[in-house]
């Protein structure tokens, strides 16, 4: 499976907690992960990368992690990345916005993952 694919099955086992234009809060839904045999060690390992690649995808401001809690928050700059982008891009809706922040954190994970930045 492809890093794309790969990424957008991870997507559908996020739910949004809490949504506000500029800010995002997710939260890793464990009981659908099992659903669909991902592993949770795995992913959990390569949190860090996934991290950094969403720190560089530009209008995103920061990102923070905690794997105790399995959420993720956001801060990110509605101007460059639209609100609706990340609803699409979670939820597996086509759209130019949603495929587009798609294409960015697959590209910038890429990087990371193969130490290109």
């Amino acid at each position: 499976m492809d890093l794309k694919k790969q990424l957008q099955t991870l997507a559908a086992c996020i739910e949004i907690v809490h949504h506000l234009p500029g800010r995002l809060r997710l939260r890793l839904a464990v009981d659908e992960l099992a659903a669909r045999e991902l592993p949770l060690q795995s992913l959990l390992g390569a949190a860090g990368d996934f991290q950094k690649a969403l720190d560089s995808v530009p209008g995103i401001r920061s990102v923070r992690l905690n794997a105790l809690a399995r959420s993720c928050i956001v801060e990110y700059d509605p101007h460059v990345v639209p609100a609706q982008a990340w609803v699409d891009f979670l939820n597996g809706t086509s759209s130019p916005i949603g495929d587009a922040l798609c294409q960015a954190i697959t590209e910038k994970y890429t990087e990371f993952a193969h130490g290109q930045a």
